[in-house]
């Protein structure tokens, strides 16, 4: 393997894990979202 491929095999693996922490972050605003609709649910069904 030249060096040019390896530095661009090297590109492509830090784009796709770029990508996976993309999914991951993604996932964790849309879990947090859920438990913060849960919250306030409870929250206004104490205080009904």
């Amino acid at each position: 393997m030249t060096v040019i491929e390896e530095e661009k095999y090297q590109v492509n693996k830090g784009i796709k894990l770029a990508e996976e922490a993309q999914q991951s972050l993604d996932n964790i605003v849309g879990y947090t979202n859920n438990i913060d609709q849960l919250v306030y649910s409870i929250s206004y069904d104490t205080l009904s």
